[in-house]
């Protein structure tokens, strides 16, 4: 299975504003790919506005029909929050975010 993954908080601190055109765009970009597998990582992204969200959640239903897959990943314990809230946990493939301790 290949698996094409796009570390976002390498081009995007923020997914709002002026950015989330941008992200738009690279989304688009990320689907052209031919992987079976898209990984969305985002690792240092520290804000995702709801259009970016509506944007993950219709990215997942477009390759969900071309039978691809999308996987969320690195996300912080808040962005983690916001896809529970938004209901986007229980309809994408999201790994939970590492509980980081003191000590770390």
């Amino acid at each position: 299975m290949t698996e094409k993954i796009f570390h976002i908080g390498e081009e995007f601190n923020e997914i709002s504003g002026h950015a989330r055109d941008e992200f738009l765009n690279a989304l688009v970009d990320l689907k052209e790919s031919e992987s079976e597998v898209l990984v969305l990582d985002f690792t240092d992204v520290t804000a995702l506005s709801s259009l970016g969200l509506a944007a993950i959640g219709k990215l997942h239903t477009q390759l969900k029909e071309e039978g691809r897959h999308l996987r969320i990943e690195g996300l912080s314990e808040h962005l983690y929050r916001i896809f529970d809230i938004t209901g986007l946990i229980d309809m994408l493939d999201v790994k939970e975010p590492e509980i980081k301790t003191e000590d770390e």
